[in-house]
């Protein structure tokens, strides 16, 4: 039993060298990855948000032709973010894009790339002649795309365009610009570093949930089952966030849950995070009054989850960034906490949960319209944190697994030296009792003996 208890020990002290190897391995990896990955701004690309000037229909019935024919040209105004946002709007939203404006670069631009989810997003290219090519986008026309991409693409010729107008209209959604312009090869290169870092991501963050599936059906700890829910729910959001649900389902998903999977996937989050963050933290037994708030949180979270069609969408889209927010402070404080009592398996886990939480924080605020957006905030941050944290947990799991062991095998050695005490006391008991039995048993075996001695030689008189 000893010996088997010892190589279990070996094999994950084992563990977690390979652990803190792939770390390394995991660090390097991001310092080498090429700089444009990293960046906002690619190389061969334009962004647009500071080019473009604005116009707010707020009735929704002005037409293009209606733009063309110069009648609202003094309502549009520049642009002053590199993101503008117009938050939650029944308006409708037109960008304006000027050649003049780009400069000669303009002629080696050939794709237009608008990021953001929205019902209707409409391309106009005017050309010298005032005569235009439309091209629809949009959740509304995601059958109609010629290439499925995580996002939307127009290609255009731009020896003859003049000026480019973009219709914006969001029904479930709130308005955000994140566009850009490219060349042919400025868009070859940013799929090729989207795909490179996406796959390292999943990849890493899959082989991190095979792992501790082995583990736990190599240990049976229900914390490995938390921990590998909450594995795939956060690998799950970042996978609507960045857009692979459009680029590979897109035709077959409904747009009602196109327009939810984001939020849907962060009311699971919140659930995976309370779920496992308080059977980790054993914050029932250490901290019993925030165990009750968590649980009451992740039963909101539940419960929205469970009926989210029936909520209205801007209420949907700005609970959920905000109940994450909120579960992920008092995770933050509960390991906090935990760690102050003594707990030392809390630390690596209070240091995990800080890196992702600065991304959780970005984003909720972002979402919020608290700060404003950035590209940068759900792409190359979220992935890089959760590479991060998931590897500080996994050792944090290690290390709780290993001080879990080591009390089983104080208590066992502690019960095994309470059997031998209590085998010592029976023994004791049975030798004494038996001693203070032997002399009354000799004596009425004596006295029996001695009447049926007497009760013979009766026997032996009368027959005589």
């Amino acid at each position: 039993m000893t010996v088997v208890k010892r190589s279990i020990n070996v094999s994950l002290n084992k563990w977690r060298r390979h652990i803190f190897l792939l770390n390394i391995i995991i660090l390097s990896l991001i310092w080498l990855l090429p700089s444009n990955v990293l960046a906002e701004e690619k190389v061969n690309n334009y962004p647009l948000g500071l080019n473009y000037e604005v116009f707010r229909d707020s009735s929704g019935a002005v037409t293009i032709d209606d733009i063309l024919s110069g009648k609202y040209n003094d309502e549009f105004v520049n642009s002053d973010s590199k993101y503008p946002y117009f938050g939650y709007t029944n308006d409708t939203v037109w960008l304006k894009l000027e050649k003049e404006l780009i400069g000669d670069n303009f002629n080696e631009l050939t794709w237009l790339e608008y990021y953001n989810r929205l019902e209707v997003i409409e391309a106009y290219f005017v050309k010298s002649n005032h005569t235009y090519e439309v091209q629809e986008g949009g959740l509304n026309n995601l059958g109609d795309r010629e290439i499925n991409f995580r996002s939307m693409l127009f290609q255009f010729d731009p020896t003859d365009i003049e000026t480019i107008y973009i219709k914006l209209i969001g029904e479930k959604f709130p308005v955000t610009v994140l566009s850009q312009l490219y060349s042919y090869e400025g868009l070859i290169e940013s799929i090729k570093d989207n795909k490179f870092s996406s796959g390292f991501f999943y990849g890493f963050i899959g082989s991190l949930v095979l792992y501790n599936l082995f583990l736990y059906f190599s240990l049976r700890e229900r914390v490995y089952v938390y921990y590998i829910f909450y594995l795939i729910s956060f690998m799950l959001l970042q996978l609507f966030m960045n857009g692979l649900d459009l680029e590979y389902l897109g035709e077959y998903l409904p747009v009602w849950f196109i327009a939810d999977n984001v939020d849907f996937s962060s009311l699971l989050l919140c659930v995976a995070m309370v779920m496992f963050g308080q059977e980790f933290l054993e914050t029932k037994k250490i901290l019993p009054k925030l165990h009750i708030t968590l649980s009451f949180f992740s039963r909101l979270s539940l419960l929205m989850l469970l009926f989210f069609w029936l909520i209205p969408d801007r209420i949907l889209n700005l609970s959920a960034p905000l109940l994450a927010l909120i579960i992920s402070i008092l995770l933050w404080i509960s390991a906090l906490r935990v760690m102050q009592k003594g707990n030392r398996t809390a630390r690596l886990y209070l240091l995990g949960w800080s890196i992702l939480l600065v991304s959780i924080i970005l984003q909720a605020l972002s979402f919020l319209g608290i700060i404003s957006f950035r590209a940068i905030y759900f792409d190359v941050i979220p992935q890089v944190a959760a590479c991060l944290e998931s590897l500080l947990l996994s050792l944090a799991l290690v290390d709780k697994i290993n001080i879990l062991k080591r009390q089983r095998e104080e208590a066992q050695e502690l019960y095994t030296e309470q059997l031998v005490k209590e085998d010592k006391m029976k023994d004791d008991f049975l030798f004494r009792t038996s001693h203070e039995l032997k002399t009354p048993l000799h004596g009425i075996i004596n006295i029996s003996q001695a009447l049926i001695e007497d009760d013979d030689n009766k026997k032996e008189q009368l027959e005589k």
